[in-house]
C-alpha cells in the first residue's frame, strides 16, 4: 500500500498540477475570466509600475496594475502626506480603471486593493473627499463623485490590510470615506490580520465580510505578507474562478451613462416597426439610446451631448457622447464641463446586445 501512495504522489499530483495550469490559462486566454485589477498601496508608491505583480503572481491570475505616486520623495511618511495628495490620487485611480475596462468589453471585473489603496479604491467606487493640487480637483472643490461606468459592476471587491477603521482618516488625514459598500460592488469582502497595526481598527468595516487572519507575524510582516496569505490567494483564485464561468457582458454596457434625449430623426423608423433587419435593430439602438441616458442621469449632470448616435462607419456603427457636470464651487461656478465621454464603434452584434440591455433597463 504505501508504494501505490508513493508512486501515486510522485505521478498523479504533478499531473493535477498541470491540468490545473491548463484550466486556468484556458480560461483566461479564452477571455471569460474576470479583469483582476490590483491598487496597491502608497509602500511602493514612487517604485516602477509592475511592482505590486511580484505579490499577485501568488493567486495564479493575470492582474492589471493601478498605480500611483508620491513626487517628491520616496514614500509618503504620515496621514497627513496621505490626505494631501488623496483627491489627485482617486482621480488618477479613476481614470485608470476606466481605461483598463473600456479596453476590455464584455469581462466582469474584480478589484484587489491594500493599505491606503483600499481608501483610494473605496473613494475611487463611492467618491469622497480629499486633498491635491490639480485643477480638476479644485474645480470640484474636493468633492468627488462616484466613479461611471455605465452600468459595468463589480463583481468582488477585495481590501487587504485597510487603515479605514481608523478614526486617523478623517481627523489626521481629513479624507472622507463614505460608509458601507459601493453602490457598483455585488460583494465585498475585508481580510485582515491581528497582527497588523494598520488593519487592527478594520475588522468591522460596514458592508463587508470582515475575514481575520492571524499569520502570528510582526506587525510590519503582517502588513505587507498578507498579499500572499495562504487564505487571500485560496479566496482571490476561487472567486475569480467563479465569476469566469458566468456569462461575458454586452460590451456595450461600458460608456451607457447618462444625459437629456435628443430627437429622433424622422426618417428612422422605431422601434415598434416590427421589422428584424439589420436597418431596423440600429435604427431602435438610435432610438433607445436618448432614452436610457435620460433614465439614467444623476443630479449632478447638466446635459449631453451626442456626437455620433449609430452612424456607419466602415463595418460597424460609431458611438460617441458627452456627458457635463455641475461645477458647484470656486470661480466658475454655475457653469459644467466635460466628466465623461464614451467613444466606440460597435458592430451589429454589439448594437443587437446593446439594444437588448437598453429594453430591459427601459422594461420594454
Amino acid at each position: 500500500m504505501k508504494y501505490i501512495v508513493k508512486y501515486t504522489m510522485k505521478y498523479l499530483a504533478p499531473f493535477c498540477l498541470v491540468l490545473m495550469w491548463s484550466i486556468l490559462a484556458f480560461a483566461q486566454a479564452s477571455g471569460g475570466f474576470p479583469l483582476v485589477i490590483v491598487v496597491h498601496g502608497i509602500g511602493g508608491g514612487n517604485a516602477e509600475d509592475g511592482w505590486s505583480r511580484q505579490y499577485a503572481d501568488a493567486w495564479n491570475v493575470e492582474v492589471h496594475e493601478v498605480t500611483f505616486r508620491y513626487e517628491g520623495r520616496t514614500s509618503a511618511i504620515s496621514y497627513e502626506d496621505f490626505g494631501r495628495k488623496a483627491g489627485d490620487w482617486v482621480l488618477d485611480a479613476q481614470s485608470q480603471i476606466k481605461d483598463i475596462i473600456s479596453k476590455n468589453p464584455g469581462r466582469r471585473v474584480v478589484i484587489v486593493s491594500h493599505s491606503w489603496g483600499t481608501v483610494i479604491t473605496k473613494m475611487a467606487l463611492d467618491g469622497g473627499v480629499g486633498g491635491g493640487s490639480s485643477d480638476e480637483l479644485g474645480i470640484k472643490g474636493y468633492n468627488i463623485p462616484p466613479i461611471e461606468l455605465g452600468g459595468v459592476e463589480i463583481e468582488e471587491l477585495v481590501t487587504l490590510a485597510s487603515p479605514m477603521g481608523s478614526d486617523r482618516i478623517q481627523s489626521v488625514a481629513h479624507v472622507e470615506v463614505p460608509d458601507g459598500q459601493p453602490k457598483l460592488v455585488k460583494h465585498w469582502t475585508n481580510f485582515y490580520d491581528i497582527a497588523d497595526e494598520v488593519s487592527s481598527e478594520s475588522h468591522h468595516l460596514k458592508g463587508a465580510d470582515n475575514v481575520k487572519l492571524d499569520s502570528g507575524k510582526s506587525s510590519s510582516s503582517a502588513h505587507t505578507g498578507i498579499w500572499t496569505d495562504p487564505v487571500v490567494r485560496k479566496y482571490i483564485w476561487d472567486s475569480a474562478f467563479r465569476i469566469s464561468n458566468m456569462p461575458r457582458l454586452p460590451a456595450t454596457r461600458v460608456g451607457i451613462v447618462t444625459g437629456p434625449p435628443v430627437e429622433r430623426r424622422r426618417t428612422e423608423p422605431g422601434p415598434s416597426s416590427g421589422g428584424s433587419s439589420d436597418e431596423q435593430i440600429v435604427a431602435e439602438y438610435r432610438s433607445l439610446l436618448p432614452a436610457v441616458l435620460e433614465k439614467n442621469k444623476k443630479p449632478w449632470h447638466t446635459r449631453i451631448n451626442i456626437i455620433s448616435n449609430a452612424v456607419k462607419q466602415g463595418a460597424g456603427y460609431r458611438v460617441n457622447y458627452q456627458t457635463y457636470c455641475l461645477i458647484e464651487q470656486g470661480p466658475d461656478k454655475g457653469k459644467d464641463y466635460v466628466c465623461f465621454e464614451f467613444d466606440t464603434v460597435l458592430d451589429l452584434g454589439g448594437v443587437k446586445s446593446a439594444v437588448a440591455d437598453m429594453r430591459r433597463q427601459l422594461g420594454r
